[in-house]
């Protein structure tokens, strides 16, 4: 029973590993949807910042594209761009053409704060960009190196952006022939674009922020507290606020929503598959122990019914040798054959007293076959500690079959060299022999003789019996040690249990021996082995 449930258990816990597994899977595809799903979002919301940012830069390009040279000319400029802080204007060696040597206020603030620029002391170069070609710099020029005119030379318009004092600082450029004009852009201009762009409805599932570089929030909807959380997704703005982030919150309560409910019906699935397998097991179960215990009840039923049989049967053969053996003496009294007194002869007694005999005999054969099955059974088939002469016990055993062979015509040949004792109980040694003798008065009667035969080897002692009959099938050699199994009835018509040869193998292996059945030339060759007496028994002193 334990492989029973072993067979039912493995394939369920099988099961449910696949289905945590899969549960497993199922999760982490669920969360990188669900990442998916706020990339996209935030993606969305970035594609508009970009197209507020890329306006921003196409009504600057169309303020400076007249490009005046002139300071005044250039602080008009300034005055007529809403967003504009301060305008400027350099030559094609790098020099500030405006604001000149004379700055007003404004505008040495403005020189101030973009010093750095202008002496070469900031990095302004960029990698070279798709469609972009690197242009040679002028030696010893003043500004090229890291100058806006070194990038003009390699696109037409662009941002800086750097920091000062208060925090972040954007200037727009482009080329002008030769020269680079541009603007310093309101920070707060652009910011208040920016979050123009912003969705204005609310999130009901969650937060969403702006975050200046400094990772400060600048805008946030959503009334969500996040109280220091990871975001569950972030995405940098389009240059020139690559360094500003918009950060995704996801509820907890929107994100089991998301990620739960998947596996719900797999997990019923799974129950219901569990559950139809338990029940059914459960039956079989159930079925299986009804029939052990009826064939539990049929065993013993047999069991007690061949107890009950050994009582009549051995009176019926006791009395039975007694009056053949009356009927030997009443023949030897005088030299005329006495009659009965229904008319028939002594002779004609005798021969029907042998056959209640001989009967009597099988029929306490197969009774002993039974008994011993019937223990087989029950796992108490257990050889007592005995020894035995295995010539004298064969020698017996042969006796008793040599009227009923004889009648077959069957004549027995001995060949007994087994002087050593078996480690086996002389009534296991007859019941073995006297049923491979049987098989041989019931399938071997054309071969005309049985050799009987006993030879010592090592440690053991080999019993065999080998007929001279049709010898058995290659189709059944592998079956006529199982129980109830009955080789050539069809030929033969002999009758039987068919578990003579399965008790015998079972008897022999529980006194540490076997029997097998071996190759000959011609007939049925079984070979008996047990273990000698005088050999050490396995694991025990010499």
């Amino acid at each position: 029973m334990r492989a029973f449930w072993l067979l039912v258990l493995v394939p369920l816990a099988v099961a449910g590993w696949l289905a945590v597994r899969v549960s497993s899977d199922g999760a982490e595809l669920r969360r990188h949807e669900i990442q998916q799903l706020l990339d996209g979002r935030l993606a969305d919301v970035r594609t508009r910042t970009g197209q507020a940012l890329a306006t921003l830069e196409r009504q600057l390009g169309e303020a400076l594209a007249n490009a005046p040279a002139t300071p005044e000319e250039l602080r008009a400029l300034g005055r007529r761009i809403p967003l504009a802080r301060q305008v400027f204007r350099l030559d094609a060696r790098g020099h500030l053409v405006f604001p000149g040597p004379d700055p007003g206020r404004a505008e040495r603030e403005f020189l101030e704060r973009t010093a750095s620029i202008w002496t070469g002391r900031a990095i302004l170069a960029a990698p070279v960009g798709p469609g972009e070609v690197a242009q040679p710099r002028a030696a010893g020029a003043l500004g090229v190196g890291d100058s806006l005119v070194d990038l003009a030379r390699r696109r037409p318009h662009g941002w800086l952006t750097w920091y000062w004092a208060e925090g972040l600082h954007l200037l727009y450029w482009q080329r002008a022939n030769n020269d680079v004009i541009g603007v310093e852009v309101e920070r707060i201009g652009v910011m208040s674009r920016i979050v123009g762009a912003l969705p204005t409805a609310s999130l009901v599932d969650g937060r969403m922020e702006l975050a200046d570089s400094r990772g400060e929030v600048v805008h946030q909807w959503g009334d969500m507290d996040v109280q220091d959380e990871r975001p569950d997704a972030s995405v940098a703005l389009e240059a020139p606020l690559d360094a500003w982030h918009l950060r995704y919150y996801l509820a907890p309560s929107q994100r089991a929503a998301l990620e739960g409910g998947g596996d719900t019906g797999l997990y019923l699935g799974l129950a219901a598959i569990g559950l139809a397998t338990l029940v059914l097991a459960a039956f079989i179960y159930r079925e299986y122990t009804r029939r052990l215990r009826d064939a539990a009840q049929r065993v013993g039923f047999t069991t007690r019914v061949s107890h009950e049989l050994r009582t009549p049967l051995t009176n019926i053969r006791m009395y039975a040798e007694l009056l053949e053996q009356d009927l030997e003496d009443a023949r030897g009294e005088g030299p005329e054959e006495p009659a009965a007194e229904d008319g028939r002869s002594i002779d004609d007694q005798q021969r029907r007293v042998r056959v209640i005999v001989g009967e009597a005999q099988r029929l306490g054969r197969l009774i002993d076959n039974v008994l011993a099955y019937a223990r087989h059974q029950r796992g108490t088939l257990v050889e007592p500690a005995a020894t035995s002469a295995v010539d004298e016990v064969v020698r017996d055993a042969v006796a008793k079959f040599e009227p009923v062979l004889g009648a077959r015509g069957i004549e027995v040949r001995f060949e007994l060299r087994a002087p050593p004792p078996v480690r086996a109980g002389s009534d296991t040694v007859d019941q073995i022999v006297v049923n491979l003798l049987s098989n041989v008065e019931k399938y071997a009667a054309s071969g005309g003789e049985v050799v009987v035969s006993t030879r010592a080897d090592g440690g053991r002692v080999i019993v065999g019996v080998a007929d001279r009959g049709p010898g058995v099938p290659a189709g059944e050699r592998a079956a006529i040690f199982e129980p109830f199994h009955r080789a050539a009835d069809s030929l033969t018509g002999a009758s039987g249990t068919g578990i003579g040869l399965a008790i015998s193998r079972e008897l022999a292996r529980a006194a540490g021996g076997d029997l097998a059945l071996v190759d000959s030339e011609r007939g049925a060759a079984f070979e008996l082995t047990l273990p000698s007496a005088t050999a050490s028994p396995i694991g025990g002193p010499p």
